[in-house]
């Protein structure tokens, strides 16, 4: 009698975030279709991972060596693909896990190994796209992410497969906002300027404010530029248009944007935004960059949606100001609630999803044997000033201060 087929969804943390709650979607979707569906954190738990057991879903933390011991990230490594070989999955999906992506050695040859794509930046491809001659195949939630994928990978298939979202209860999209002042605007996301470029929503509101329009702003989710982002608000003396809401769940969340406007989004980079798939759901209209291959997938613009290509307040708040003619609101509304849910429900990610573990387990991919190095870790994806403990690390760099300052100022000549 054949076994069900056992899944493994390993991340680095769960944390609050888009990548997690893809996981938690796409496990349980996988779950209710006959699938065990186990998710491992290879780092840390992160403040989502009770969340696992909330959805119905198993959960298992690697308990990480502190970085004050020497080679942590080898052993670390190595920890995380002994546990993946002892869970005995059919297929593995990594999700910017970069301690099981080192140690692929270990179980490549065990189980099918699929690194998925989130991000369309430097570092997730170079951890991604590690190790690729012993991936079964790669996917990539993006055009843009899988084109530069195949690229990097050459003979790994890669897999495009879009996010997918939940649609929001038909009571709650019922009795969702309508036209009306002030214009509620929402930022969902990491609280992060070196993607998410909060620091411009503040120069957002204050353009709004010049243009004579009544605007506010919900900030929902932390990150390490909140501080930052507070001090932007006052300074610009936008504080009393701006509410900071904080991290919530991603069925709170909802909530929120059944009783937004505008979701209003000016990263820098993205893989396929959640909130935005989110907000269309709840047709909380996004006015968001446009990223090509990746946002401009998201959202049809003038549409569903409208995309900012010049990264300043008067551009954004230009394109807010559109959408306050209510009748413009209300039809861009409407469409990207249906856009959504034709093209972007969970049923339509975890279809792909389900069809991939099946050709990977039928033998569609041809799968890499099993690796015979002697060293089963790839020390390459962690930089030799990782290996060293904190202190002696701290140590070299006081010693080596001086010389390094000398040597680019070159004042020794």
């Amino acid at each position: 009698m054949r076994r069900t087929p056992r899944i493994g969804l390993v991340t680095d943390s769960m944390n609050c975030g888009g990548l997690e709650a893809v996981l938690l979607r796409l496990g349980r979707y996988l779950l209710e279709n006959g699938f065990e569906v186990e998710i491992i954190t290879t780092r840390e738990p992160g403040e989502w991972f009770g969340k696992i057991g909330e959805w119905g879903l198993s959960g298992h933390h690697v308990d990480e060596l502190s970085s004050s011991y020497p080679f942590s990230p080898i052993i670390n490594s190595v920890r995380a693909g002994r546990t993946i070989v002892k869970q005995d999955f059919d297929v593995v999906f990594l999700n910017h896990a970069i301690h099981a992506q080192a140690s692929m050695a270990v179980f490549a040859g065990k189980t099918a190994v699929i690194p998925v794509l989130h991000g369309d930046v430097e570092v997730v491809y170079r951890v991604g796209c590690a190790n690729a001659s012993l991936a079964t195949a790669l996917v990539g939630v993006s055009p843009k992410i899988c084109q530069a994928a195949r690229q990097a990978v050459n003979n790994t298939p890669v897999v495009e497969i879009l996010n997918g979202v939940d649609m929001p209860a038909q009571a709650g999209w019922a009795n969702r906002i309508q036209p009306s002042l002030p214009m509620r605007l929402v930022y969902v996301g990491r609280v992060d300027q070196q993607q998410k470029n909060v620091l411009l929503l503040p120069h957002i509101i204050s353009a709004c404010r010049r243009r004579g329009l009544d605007a506010r702003l919900a900030v929902v989710g932390d990150g390490p530029d909140a501080a930052r982002l507070r001090q932007e608000c006052g300074e610009l003396r936008v504080s009393n248009n701006v509410d900071f809401i904080g991290a919530v769940s991603p069925d709170e969340v909802y909530d929120i944007l059944l009783n937004s406007h505008i979701l209003v989004l000016p990263s820098f980079y993205e893989g396929l935004p959640i909130a935005v798939l989110e907000a269309q759901a709840c047709g909380c209209v996004p006015v968001v960059t446009s990223l090509p291959g990746i946002t401009d997938v998201a959202v049809q613009d003038q549409k569903t949606g409208i995309l900012v290509s010049e990264l300043t307040g008067h551009a954004f708040a230009d394109a807010i100001l559109e959408l306050s003619e209510p009748s413009t609101w209300q039809e861009m509304s409407n469409a990207s609630h249906s856009w959504a849910s034709s093209r972007f429900s969970v049923e339509a990610m975890g279809k792909r999803y389900r069809d991939l573990v099946e050709d990977a387990m039928e033998g569609k991919y041809e799968r890499p044997g099993p690796s015979h190095n002697l060293f089963p870790v790839s020390a390459s994806l962690f930089p030799w000033s990782a290996q060293l403990p904190r202190p002696i690390f701290r140590m070299y760099k006081a010693l080596t201060r001086r010389p390094r300052e000398l040597l680019r100022t070159r004042s020794f000549l």
